[in-house]
């Protein structure tokens, strides 16, 4: 259940490994900053539901920004928590400082391949680099930081982890349960029986598969288990015929096996109702649609939660690195630029403060609408005519009215074009009544 519970989680995060923009939200260069970053850096939809899987597998993401040697590249970069050495948070969760140490090969001065680590530690002043090899660490290179800041991220528990990580001891209970259970139940039907007779000369002989004793007892007779063949999976057929008046007393009986069952049904019922998404795996067609989703509301809630922590990191990645290419190409260090560099020369160091680099991502949708759902929608909406009315459903001065003059407010261009209620309800009324007239007029009425 914890597996299927965290493999299902980042396909409704990033369905399909598509970040789902919320268009109207964000800067448009941003995005595509955010989409060349992610080509640089060579990351595919499987990056992205990597990223998505850590935070309810891990309970930690990391990622940096990395800048190519070249100068002509920015792309994020993710780090696994193994690799991470030290970390500083701020306050705001902002990474002060980390420290990641990561496997590599290389060849050394003789030109031969070995194995080494790189370590890089960076904080808002400086980036260190050095090597180590063979437990011995190198010199560091030490620059200082051209960002003001440290370029990575680090998104950690959110209410789904949180909830999945207060599950865990259930989990452990519920398999240890059913574990003892089979194994009790294993032993039921393959223990040694007890035989009580008077005739042991003929049970010895039927044992040892004298059949002309073993017929001369009738039809009475024992299911014999050949026990090294049970541990193969195989249970013998053979019947042991006991004589009459024989009595049979296995060792073990029933010790509350029903009661263990009801104990494991309760333990699946509570892990069912913490995680309701496992009911999307069931067959829900004899369930009426209402009945669905309020089988997933809480679901869904949990989801967006999670998607909100995953999704600041992201913006604060497409952030980052945007500001640094931008930085970069101000200065003019970015040897012969492309056209795939545009979209930063919108950015610097101070577009985050100005308010530049707005990001959002919509929410998700456990069960997206249906045309059904649309049909239903739009016919409610074709119902609503009055200003009134559509406001109230939600939508905006502008899409009712169209946008206003320049120079002029939304809010005065409504006041001076918005009739109050009662004048649309009386207009309304002439109106219905106009159409009235029409019909009677064409003797269609």
């Amino acid at each position: 259940m914890p597996k299927r519970a965290i493999d299902r989680w980042p396909g409704y995060l990033y369905r399909g490994g598509v970040i789902p923009y919320d268009v109207p939200e964000c800067n448009p260069l941003l995005i595509d900053a955010w989409e060349q970053q992610m080509r640089w850096g060579g990351w595919t939809r499987h990056d992205l539901l990597t990223y998505a899987e850590r935070l309810p597998k891990l309970g930690i993401a990391l990622a940096i920004v990395e800048v190519a040697d070249d100068l002509r590249e920015v792309y994020p970069r993710l780090i696994h928590p193994r690799e991470l050495v030290n970390l500083e948070l701020s306050v705001r969760r902002d990474v002060k400082l980390y420290e990641v140490a990561i496997p590599r090969v290389g060849t050394d001065a003789n030109g031969t391949e070995t194995a080494y680590v790189w370590h890089r530690r960076v904080d808002k002043l400086t980036i260190q680099t050095w090597e180590e090899r063979s437990g011995i660490a190198g010199p560091r290179t030490v620059v200082d930081n051209p960002w003001g800041f440290c370029p990575a991220i680090v998104e950690g528990k959110a209410g789904y982890v949180s909830r999945l990580d207060g599950l865990i001891p259930m989990f452990h209970e519920l398999n240890a349960k059913l574990s003892d259970g089979h194994d009790f139940i294993g032993r039921l039907n393959h223990q040694t029986t007890m035989v009580a007779t008077s005739a042991s000369d003929a049970l010895t002989a039927a044992v040892k598969g004298s059949s002309k004793q073993a017929a001369a007892y009738g039809e009475f007779g024992a299911r014999l288990v050949d026990l090294d063949a049970a541990q193969d999976g195989r249970q013998s057929s053979n019947l042991i015929p006991l004589p009459p008046g024989s009595q049979a007393f296995p060792l073990l009986s029933n010790l509350g096996l029903a009661d263990a069952l009801a104990w494991v049904q309760r333990l699946e019922g509570d892990v069912r109702e913490a995680l309701p998404e496992l009911t999307l795996g069931r067959d829900l067609s004899s369930v009426r649609e209402l009945g669905v989703r309020a089988v997933v509301e809480t679901f869904e809630h949990d989801l967006n939660t999670t998607a909100a922590n995953a999704d600041r990191g992201i913006v604060k990645l497409a952030q980052m690195g945007a500001a640094m290419m931008g930085e970069l190409l101000r200065a003019g260090l970015v040897p012969n630029p492309t056209a795939a560099h545009e979209p930063f020369r919108a950015f610097t160091l101070d577009s985050f403060d100005r308010g530049e680099m707005p990001m959002a991502m919509r929410d998700r949708e456990v069960l997206p609408p249906t045309m059904l759902d649309l049909a239903t929608e739009a016919q409610a909406i074709e119902r609503v005519t009055t200003p009134s009315g559509l406001l109230h459903i939600g939508y905006d001065i502008e899409e009712i009215y169209g946008p206003p003059p320049d120079g002029e407010t939304d809010e005065a261009y409504a006041a001076r074009t918005r009739p109050g209620i009662l004048a649309e309800r009386q207009t309304g009324a002439s109106s219905a009544g106009d159409v009235l007239g029409t019909l009677l007029g064409q003797g269609r009425v």
